[in-house]
């Protein structure tokens, strides 16, 4: 497991930095592979339910036995896959994890693309329901590329926004890309939820997410993503 830093860009407003745990794979040599295929393969043989469990038991438990290293930090976020959102079992799943690791449901977050939850709206918004009984949070991920995506906004008990990196990454050379964040920045605060900006990758992008009020802001400009393992080296 890798993770990279998702960081409060006003200080003042009292957020703390959470991190975003992310898969990485290698080969017998130790060689980085590239992430992309092995999803591909996964979700060719239907095995990505079982990754999101692996991912999701390993991290909780490193979690459990790492917790007097992580003071400060506001929590992990976790993806999740089209296939766990299909998975009926996997509530009952985290509960029982929570339950062994004693790691409070609050400290987790989970993760769904906007495509995702959007191809099954009453299925992800029951299963999105039951992890925040449990107490954790839940971002919806690259949103602005689906098609209605306010309207949808309405149907999703999400926490969190991550504004699709797409729109981020040349906001300051871009007027439309300014104005597409800074919509839906508005609406995402209008209706109660926190904003997080991907592909943030240097200072002139992270002022103009400052100018705008985006909340968090996560890019090679912010951190570049490392073992998770580091952080307890901190």
């Amino acid at each position: 497991l890798r993770c990279q830093k998702i960081s409060p860009i006003d200080p003042g407003k009292g957020f703390s930095p959470h991190y975003e745990v992310l898969l990485g794979v290698t080969d017998e040599s130790g060689k980085s592979l590239h992430i992309g295929n092995f999803i591909s393969a996964a979700e060719k043989y239907n095995r990505m339910a079982q990754v999101d469990r692996w991912v999701v038991n390993t991290a909780i438990s490193w979690v459990a036995k790492h917790r007097q290293h992580l003071a400060g930090l506001g929590g992990f976020a976790i993806n999740l896959s089209g296939h766990t959102l299909n998975d009926e079992g996997f509530v009952t799943f985290v509960d029982e994890l929570f339950q062994k690791t004693q790691v409070p449901g609050g400290y987790i977050s989970f993760e769904v693309t906007e495509t995702l939850a959007i191809a099954n709206l009453e299925r992800a918004g029951r299963i999105i329901n039951a992890l925040k009984d449990l107490g954790c949070k839940f971002a919806l991920d690259d949103f602005g590329t689906g098609l209605s995506s306010y309207s949808y906004l309405k149907s999703l008990p999400v926490d969190y926004l991550k504004i699709d990196g797409a729109f981020v990454k040349e906001i300051h050379s871009d007027r439309n890309n300014y104005a597409v964040v800074k919509s839906i920045n508005e609406i995402a605060h209008f209706m109660g939820k926190y904003t997080i900006a991907e592909y943030v990758e240097d200072a002139d992008i992270l002022r103009c997410l400052q100018e705008i009020g985006v909340d968090y802001a996560q890019g090679y400009g912010i951190e570049k993503p490392r073992p998770l393992d580091e952080l307890t080296q901190r």
